[in-house]
């Protein structure tokens, strides 16, 4: 009689799936304690508090180049992340997200990123 060998099980080192978080509007409240959902703002804030790497995805309505204007300067980046403009409906090549720092005030870093 042939005899089937015991499963056994190895244990893995702790892994962290990398999350994506969508930015669906180029709408800004400029609050980072209750910011627009949807938002690269709250995109931002929800990379900085997710360990581990993450990337930052584009699914804004409309067509053309999409402006994101912040009314105040974006959170500093804290955490590994990638931000995937090319993920927006219409990239063919060329650039369809564009940060606009203009209503962000002089003092205002674009993105800032801090280790």
């Amino acid at each position: 009689m042939h005899k089937r060998p015991l499963l056994s099980f190895l244990p893995l080192e702790d892994r962290l799936a990398p999350a994506t978080f969508t930015v669906t509007t180029i709408v800004d409240n400029g609050s980072n304690a209750t910011p627009t959902a949807g938002s690269l703002r709250a995109a931002i804030i929800q990379a900085n508090t997710t360990a581990g790497a993450d990337t930052i995805a584009f699914n804004n309505a409309g067509g053309g180049v999409q402006p994101i204007a912040p009314p105040v300067a974006l959170p500093s980046i804290t955490e590994a992340v990638t931000i995937d403009g090319t993920t927006q409906a219409g990239f063919a090549g060329s650039p369809v997200i564009r940060l606009d720092g203009s209503k962000a005030g002089s003092s205002a870093n674009g993105l800032d990123f801090v280790n």
